[in-house]
């Protein structure tokens, strides 16, 4: 369920304060907190950012542990947030990008029927973790707070071990193309500071499309990560970035949640797609060579000419790892299965003294048939359109395959070898 970010304060619980002895200030935590959709093994948009509560004099035993707490609102009854999924993340910083440091999943055993806390658990190490209440305030609001327990907070002191050597950063540069779904993939650098825990990949990206794309495809259709020693690191896109047709734009990858203790670009490989689909990957050492099936093009003429309806010439040819949708002049891409590629052909259609709808369809060496996807067009009389017909075949693509093409009770065919 999707909430919607409420402008109502959260209601605040008052706090009885008793005389006590003036105590050194704590370190505040300077981090953030926020309600989110989805769950912490897969956290979501945001739904209610919480303000961190002001801070005043500091009272009691130096020792004591600081506890910082925000609060905020949702328009939605309690029922309706603790059915969403939703959770509580706390983030290291202030910025939507900056690490995951605890979570907690909405859920738990309510306290009547208008109060439910749940615990928030530290996330890889990180030391802070807190308690979350969410209270129904009964006009179909619901008050969300969160006291994080500060990492690295006051306390009694203990012994101070030796400084040691900080993590050094790590960065390498890249080069060579990666193809995936319809676009071209030039990865240029990866840097990661174990210190500060981020991870950056560079690169551009090429939409091979005929209409205006977005990189979040990309991460729909077969999702992006980083596969290391057996464990697998979540990325995505820092902004949905809109690729305009044929239209190249560099853009930035990060780690969706902190990555795992003692990780090492040296031993990580970039994927693009799952196993059941044509995967571009790339390994993150200096002067790695990327696996992907690059665009291959292939020598492609011939005629078929539907008399007094169309002719479509072919013009070139390649094989392709996606497959197709769209039209003979707006086609797009997705991706491919593992055991698939396509043929995708450059072809200008002329629609003869009727014009009209055709379609086609490819016979593979074997015989298997496929239907074009887009693979037929529908020329007015006289009119010349040029475009792309694609067709989806088994993988390897080798051999000599007839294209058939078909419309108003005509027929015509085209051989096409592929090397």
């Amino acid at each position: 369920m999707r909430l919607v970010r409420s402008a109502r304060p959260a209601l605040l619980a008052a706090v009885l304060l008793l005389p006590a002895a003036a105590a050194t200030a704590a370190d505040p935590f300077a981090g953030s907190a926020a309600l989110v959709d989805g769950s912490c093994a897969a956290p979501g948009v945001t739904v209610a950012g919480l303000t961190a509560a002001d801070t005043g004099t500091s009272v009691g035993a130096a020792t004591a542990i600081p506890v910082a707490s925000f609060s905020g609102s949702v328009v939605a009854g309690l029922i309706a947030v603790v059915g969403g999924p939703h959770a509580i993340v706390v983030r290291g910083g202030p910025a939507e990008t900056d690490a995951i440091v605890a979570c907690g999943d909405v859920g738990g055993t309510l306290t009547g029927a208008t109060d439910l806390a749940f615990g928030v658990a530290s996330v890889a190490g990180s030391g802070t973790g807190g308690v979350a209440h969410l209270h129904d305030v009964g006009d179909g609001t619901t008050a969300v707070s969160v006291d994080v327990f500060a990492a690295g907070g006051s306390g009694a002191a203990p012994a101070s071990p030796a400084p040691s050597a900080a993590p050094a950063v790590e960065s390498i540069s890249l080069a060579g193309d990666l193809y995936f779904a319809g676009w071209t993939i030039a990865i240029t650098s990866a840097t990661y500071d174990p210190v500060a825990a981020t991870l950056a990949i560079e690169g551009t990206y090429e939409n091979h499309g005929d209409l205006e794309s977005n990189l979040l495809i990309i991460q729909q259709v077969g999702g992006v990560r980083l596969d290391w020693n057996g464990t697998v690191v979540e990325l995505r896109f820092t902004d949905g970035l809109h690729v305009p047709a044929h239209g190249t734009t560099p853009a930035t990858l990060v780690a969706v949640y902190p990555v795992p203790e003692g990780f090492s670009l040296a031993d990580a490989v970039l994927t693009f797609g799952q196993p059941t689909d044509q995967q571009a990957t790339l390994p993150l050492t200096e002067g790695a060579t990327g696996t992907s099936f690059l665009p291959q093009p292939f020598a492609a003429t011939g005629t078929a000419a539907m008399k007094g309806y169309a002719t479509v010439r072919i013009n070139r040819g390649q094989v392709i790892a996606a497959t197709c949708f769209g039209y003979v002049d707006q086609i797009e891409y997705t991706k491919a299965g593992a055991d698939q590629l396509s043929i995708l052909l450059d072809v200008t259609v002329l629609g003869n003294k009727q014009g009209g709808q055709f379609s086609s369809y490819v016979t593979a060496p074997d015989g298997i048939t496929g239907a074009g996807t887009p693979g037929g067009a529908t020329p007015s009389a006289r009119e010349t359109k040029t475009g792309k017909l694609c067709y989806t075949v088994p993988a390897p693509v080798q051999g000599t395959y007839v294209v058939t093409f078909e419309g108003n009770e005509r027929r015509a065919k085209v051989k096409l070898t592929i090397p």
